[in-house]
């Protein structure tokens, strides 16, 4: 058998990666040698010797009690690995029995799903195919296409969703990926981009364009409702006219979920938190959200609070808002925002929000809120404490759109503009876990497993990605 170096290979930080596959058909005597690319970082390296498999990358314990299902999600990068070769997977019983047993894998590969630019960022992605997951609270589920800058809204109900099986999460990407829906609608000045909320019963989508123009598209009964204003919008009468910038990507500057709006502007240091409410909106208080009137108040109006973060993003490359999204397992929203001058992680109390907008007069429509008596007012809290370093950082913005890879996950990919990458899952937005810091367009693989057992057992399902 030969002889010499028989392999080598750079193995991925949390990834398996074949060495050497010994096909003489004999016994070969290896030695293992290993470095850390890092000089100044730690790690731990486990080698398999194994005559048939590559070490699994993801396993679970199926509950035997359940006689339903169980999901296998495994969420990894286009550059690491740098190419995947086969997807296996097995069950493997600790007990026998008799069961009728499925497994079944969706592969989502980024060649064929994504766009080459203007991924949407307006709304998270979603990588669960069960509708119930989400929590959603409309009939429709609105999905503006990916890459598309005329405000084109798709409605889908939930079984329209399911139907669609795999193009619906390609059409979370990709806007040339054909879905079923009930009906569609664009808009006019929607050239920046903006941002859907699937969390309000009318699933508001906001835009602006370069002129600080703005749209939106909601769900009207069975039909697709649009408004627009020009110079008379919020953000040209309140904040500036100049143009408020991209909100597409990372440089997104428009928010929305859980009922409540964000609207940044690159050239001014003032924005507005406009609360419209999660459930039994009004028409006309969805239009108002972007009208020129944040001191009006009543049935038809929003609650738009105003506050100051003292940062002219033109000027400092620091992001006024890296992300903020609804958690509708707790009814708590979270976001990254510059306030006050410093960049922090706050809990949104939205019970609170839409109390104020019950009780709102419109006093502050248009005078500063300050964080501090935000913060006493109950509004929001800060829990910077317990955000990653890097999500503090001035520099910081999203290196892709948040991921909803289930009910309870999520997964925020971030990078600086010193080049660093750092991808976080989180289940409540209050602990995060490091799950990979390379550059990355992230693929997606949503792997299911269906046991229908007729006896109680114990399964455990191992998925291997071989490289």
């Amino acid at each position: 058998m030969a002889s010499g170096r028989l392999g080598s290979a750079l193995v991925p930080a949390k990834r398996t990666t074949v060495v050497y596959d010994n096909t003489s058909g004999g016994s070969a005597s290896i030695s293992l040698m290993a470095k850390m690319r890092s000089s100044t970082s730690n790690g731990t390296i486990s080698i398999l010797l194994d005559s048939s498999s590559t070490a699994a990358e993801t396993t679970t314990q199926i509950d035997s009690t359940s006689y339903t299902k169980n999901e296998v999600k495994l969420t990894y990068n286009s550059s690491t690995p740098a190419s995947v070769s086969s997807v296996t997977g097995k069950i493997a019983y600790t007990s026998y029995g008799n069961a009728v047993k499925t497994l079944t894998f969706t592969d989502l590969s980024d060649n064929s799903v994504t766009s080459s630019s203007n991924t949407v960022y307006g709304s998270p992605q979603w990588m669960s195919s069960d509708y119930q997951d989400w929590g959603l609270v409309a009939t429709h589920i609105a999905r503006p296409n990916a890459s598309d800058s005329s405000g084109y809204v798709k409605f889908v109900t939930p079984a329209q969703q399911q139907s669609n099986g795999l193009n619906w999460f390609k059409s979370n990407m990709n806007s040339s990926v054909s879905i079923t829906s009930s009906f569609y609608s664009s808009i006019s000045y929607a050239s920046n981009y903006g941002s859907t909320d699937l969390y309000c019963d009318r699933v508001p989508s906001f835009y602006t364009n370069s002129s600080a123009y703005m749209g939106t598209v909601y769900l009207n009964g069975s039909a697709a409702g649009t408004h627009q204003r020009t110079s008379n919008s919020l953000v040209y009468s309140y904040l500036t006219s100049s143009d408020p910038g991209g909100s597409h990507d990372e440089n997104k500057h428009t928010f929305a979920s859980g009922g409540i709006a964000i609207f940044n502007h690159r050239n001014h240091p003032q924005s507005y938190i406009v609360c419209y409410g999660r459930k039994g909106s009004s028409t006309q208080r969805i239009e108002n959200v972007i009208e020129n009137n944040p001191t009006s108040f009543g049935n038809a109006y929003p609650y738009h609070y105003k506050y100051e973060h003292g940062n002219y993003e033109s000027n400092t490359d620091i992001m006024n808002t890296t992300f903020f999204e609804y958690n509708p397992n707790t009814g708590y929203s979270y976001g990254v925002l510059y306030w006050n001058g410093k960049r922090r992680l706050l809990e949104f109390n939205v019970d609170a929000w839409e109390t104020a907008l019950g009780n709102d007069n419109g006093s502050t429509g248009n005078t500063i809120q300050s964080f501090d008596q935000t913060v006493s007012a109950g509004l929001i809290t800060d829990i910077s404490s317990v955000a990653p370093a890097i999500m503090l950082e001035d520099d910081t913005r999203m290196a892709g759109p948040i991921v909803r890879s289930g009910k309870s996950n999520w997964i925020i990919p971030l990078r600086t503009l010193s080049g660093d990458y750092e991808t976080y899952e989180t289940k409540d937005f209050k602990s995060y876990t490091l799950y990979d810091n390379t550059q990355t367009i992230l693929n997606f693989f949503l792997m299911k497993s269906v046991c229908h057992l007729q006896v109680q057992l114990q399964i455990n399902l191992q998925v291997t990605i071989a490289h």
